[in-house]
């Protein structure tokens, strides 16, 4: 499982740099821990500017409690993230730098 949701959003994170022409130094990467005790069952980025939240980055997979997974998108360093949980639970963060690259836990 994780695995497989590793080599589907690194897939995804490819296939949205070739579709809008981005360089490799535009492609930002960050690893998401879910250690909740809920799965994850969507992972969504906008900038800052965005007046909606991007695509769900999990494709339709959840991130079980305990699972990381890498993910790859282009835009400006400063993002808002946003997972939502299978209790429910919905939590955003807003002006991440991802550019610092890193390691974002969900506790």
């Amino acid at each position: 499982m994780i695995r497989r949701g590793f080599m589907a959003l690194a897939g995804l994170g490819l296939a949205l740099v070739l579709a809008q022409g981005a360089s490799a130094q535009d492609n930002r990467w960050a690893t998401i821990f879910n250690d909740t005790g809920f799965d994850m069952i969507t992972f969504q980025v906008a900038g800052p500017s965005d007046r909606t939240w991007g695509e769900d980055l999990l494709g339709g997979d959840n991130l079980r409690t305990g699972e990381g997974v890498s993910i790859s998108w282009t835009g400006p360093c400063n993002n808002d993230l946003r997972a939502e949980f299978s209790n429910g639970d919905v939590r955003e963060r807003y002006r991440v730098n991802i550019c610092r690259g890193g390691l974002y836990h969900y506790q």
